[in-house]
C-alpha cells in the first residue's frame, strides 16, 4: 500500500482502491467469497472522482503474504459485526449473569438492579446498527444482505464526500448493488475530523442515538492527526489501529478507558488469525498459497491490532461472550 502524506485529502481518498484491490486479490483466489468487490474495484480500475490516483486493472493479484492478511483482516471485522448484531433480547442468555440480575448480587448493586435492568432491557430492545467511519469502497454491507444478516437498525457509511457521491452513484447504476441497497443502507458524507458536522449528517441519515451500535473504522484513523482521531474517539468512539503516541496493546487499551469507555480489549493481528477466527477457515485458507516467509508474515502481523471497546453494560454484554476479547 502507498505511504501517503497526512493531511492530505486526496491521497487518503485514494486508499479506499488500494484497499479495495488488495481485498480482491484475495477473494479471487478463494481467500473468501465476495461477488461484489470487482464492480466496487471497477470494470477498468476507475479511479474514485476527485483523486489523482492512477488507475489499475480490477485484479492485481498480490504476494500471499498481503492476501492472508487480508483474510484476517476480512474475516475478523465480519465477525466481529456480525456477533454485535446477531445478539438478541429475546435470548436471556445472551446478557451476562451480572447484566441480566438474576441469582446473587453484589452488595453494591443491589439498590440499581431493577433501574438498571430495565434501562438494559430498553436498550436491547432497540434494533442495533452499524456506523462504518471512512467505508470507502468497503462491500460489508452488501455481503451481509446477500445473507439476510444485515444491521436490521441500519447501515451507515461515512466518508469524504466525493467517495460518497461516487459509491452512491455506482450504487443506483449497478443492479447488483442497487438490488441490495434498501433503506437500511445510508451513505453519509462527512469529515471525520469535523465532530460536530459528523454528528449532524450522522442524525440527518436516521441514526438512533440510543440504538446498540458498533463503530467500523478499519485501517482510517492512522491517517488523521493523533489530536484530530482523539477527538473523534471522545465523542463518537472507534475501533483503533495503531498510532505512533500508542505504540503497545496495553497503551491501545488504556487510551480508551482514559477516554471514558467501560472495556477495552486489543489483541494484535496474529493472535486474531489464530485464536479470534474459525480454525476450520484459518487452515482452508493457509491452504491455498504456499507462504515462505513465516517469519515475515508473524513481524507484520504483530505490528497491527485490533481494538474492542464498548460503553455501557448492555454493549458490554454484547461483546462479552467472545473468550478472546473479554479475557
Amino acid at each position: 500500500m502507498r505511504r501517503v502524506q497526512v493531511g492530505s485529502d486526496e491521497s487518503v481518498q485514494a486508499t479506499a482502491s488500494d484497499a479495495a484491490a488488495g481485498k480482491l486479490s484475495a477473494a479471487s483466489l478463494g481467500y473468501f467469497e465476495d461477488r461484489f468487490l470487482e464492480v466496487l474495484v471497477g470494470a477498468a480500475g476507475a479511479p474514485v472522482p476527485g483523486t489523482a490516483e492512477a488507475t489499475t486493472p480490477p485484479v492485481r493479484r498480490l504476494p500471499p503474504i498481503i492476501n492472508r492478511g487480508n483474510f484476517a483482516r476480512v474475516s475478523c471485522m465480519e465477525k466481529l459485526v456480525l456477533e454485535f448484531i446477531g445478539t438478541s433480547p429475546s435470548h436471556p442468555s445472551s446478557v451476562p449473569h451480572h447484566v441480566r440480575g438474576d441469582g446473587d448480587e453484589h452488595p453494591s448493586h443491589k439498590t440499581d438492579c431493577k433501574e438498571s435492568q430495565s434501562s438494559i432491557e430498553e436498550h436491547l430492545a432497540r434494533k442495533p446498527q452499524v456506523i462504518s467511519l471512512g467505508a470507502g469502497k468497503d462491500s460489508l454491507f452488501f455481503r451481509l444482505m446477500d445473507r439476510g444478516t444485515a444491521a436490521s437498525g441500519g447501515y451507515f457509511e461515512v466518508d469524504f464526500p466525493a467517495v460518497s457521491r461516487w459509491k452512491g452513484g455506482l450504487v443506483a447504476k449497478t443492479p447488483i448493488l442497487s438490488a441490495l441497497a434498501n433503506d437500511l443502507y445510508k451513505l453519509v458524507a462527512a469529515d471525520l475530523r469535523d465532530i460536530t458536522a459528523l454528528e449532524d449528517a450522522l442524525i440527518i441519515a436516521g441514526v438512533d442515538l440510543a440504538a446498540p451500535t458498533i463503530f467500523l473504522a478499519e485501517c482510517v484513523l492512522v491517517y488523521m492527526e493523533p489530536a484530530d482521531s482523539g477527538a473523534l474517539l471522545q465523542r463518537m468512539g472507534c475501533l483503533l489501529p495503531g498510532l505512533e503516541p500508542y505504540p503497545s496493546l496495553l497503551s491501545q487499551e488504556e487510551r480508551f478507558k482514559k477516554s471514558g469507555w467501560d472495556s477495552a480489549n486489543a489483541i494484535d493481528m496474529l493472535q486474531v488469525f489464530q485464536e479470534l477466527l474459525d480454525p476450520a477457515e484459518v487452515r482452508r485458507a493457509s491452504k491455498i498459497e504456499i507462504l515462505d516467509e513465516i517469519e515475515e508474515w508473524e513481524l507484520i502481523m504483530h505490528h497491527y491490532c485490533l481494538v474492542v471497546a464498548a460503553k455501557g453494560e448492555d454493549t458490554v454484554a454484547r461483546l462479552s461472550g467472545n473468550p478472546v476479547l473479554s479475557r
